[in-house]
């Protein structure tokens, strides 16, 4: 299962950096089972797991199994495999600023058919 999750910085900013959240189904979801979680950036790199708080990598700066805290506003990827089910977050930031949108390259990465969910690519308004 895929969510992705359309943020700008702003929204996730708060007093410590930048707070990523889980919604609240998909954590009730895995409570279940033995499950595994861990957040991942947009290369794949596996730079939180809340089961080991005390290992983190740029730009993590704390974990727990609802949330993360980052240095800097990034794309990021949150997975729970359970029973070999995954449930898949995806945080995509959009920069609002002069018209831009961030590039859809980040759901094209992760080879997903994203439906209702269009962000041109580079698209600059004045050019449109």
């Amino acid at each position: 299962m895929y969510n992705i999750m359309n943020v700008t910085c702003a929204e996730i900013q708060s007093a410590v950096g930048f707070l990523y959240v889980i919604h609240s189904v998909i954590l009730n979801q895995s409570l279940s089972a033995d499950c595994e979680q861990g957040w991942y950036s947009q290369d794949r790199r596996l730079i939180a797991d809340p089961s080991k708080p005390q290992t983190l990598i740029d730009p993590a700066t704390s974990v727990s199994s609802d949330h993360l805290s980052t240095s800097s506003c990034v794309n990021l990827n949150h997975e729970i495999i359970c029973d070999s089910v995954p449930y898949r977050t995806l945080f995509r930031y959009i920069c609002r600023a002069a018209g831009w949108a961030t590039p859809n390259t980040f759901a094209r990465f992760y080879n997903l058919h994203v439906l209702n969910e269009v962000t041109p690519d580079f698209q600059h308004s004045a050019l449109a």
